[in-house]
């Protein structure tokens, strides 16, 4: 690889992907195209104390329970952008030359429009780390099926195949 090549990394915002991010970064100092499902949080978005703001939401909400799960999850939701946020402003302060987009790779013609998006503004794709996946707490053996299905659906679909590039890598731990 040299410092001129553009890797795109799916799944670019988990753990995986932000680390081969940075090691990409540091070895090579190649353009890096970070793939997501969620979108970075605004500069300016500011993560409240989550024991305060359960507080809050146990109190306003106290009879209605699925309000409580839904605050909860638009809560984790926050929480998972400011994180993206802070990772990638790291990243670029360290000197990384990266670029962010929220793409659901699960949708067709969201990915065509992505990868004609970065062929036009790069003209290639050199290489493509293949982490993209749907987070699941649990070890693959105590996975449901469907679960499991949803898990590796992101890595093994035909649509990844879509990205036509030199190299490709995929990560299968689910």
């Amino acid at each position: 690889l040299s410092s001129d090549a553009t890797l795109l990394i799916t799944g670019g915002t988990g753990g995986i992907g932000l680390a081969v991010a940075d090691a990409l970064h540091r070895r090579y100092g190649c353009r890096l195209i970070l793939v997501g499902r969620t979108a970075a949080a605004s500069t300016d978005a500011i993560l409240p104390d989550r024991e305060k703001f359960l507080l809050d939401v146990n109190t306003n909400m106290a009879s209605d329970k699925s309000s409580i799960g839904t605050a909860i999850h638009a809560y984790d939701k926050l929480l998972r952008s400011v994180h993206i946020r802070d990772s990638l402003t790291a990243l670029k302060d360290r000197g990384a030359n990266l670029q962010f987009y929220a793409v659901d790779l699960e949708e067709p013609n969201a990915v065509q429009e992505f990868i004609a998006d970065i062929r036009h503004q790069y003209g290639k794709i050199d290489g493509v780390f293949h982490f993209a996946g749907i987070e699941s707490s649990s070890d693959t053996v105590s996975k449901a099926p469907s679960v499991f299905q949803s898990v590796l659906a992101a890595k093994v679909d035909r649509k990844s195949t879509r990205l036509n590039s030199s190299h490709l890598v995929i990560s299968y731990a689910v």
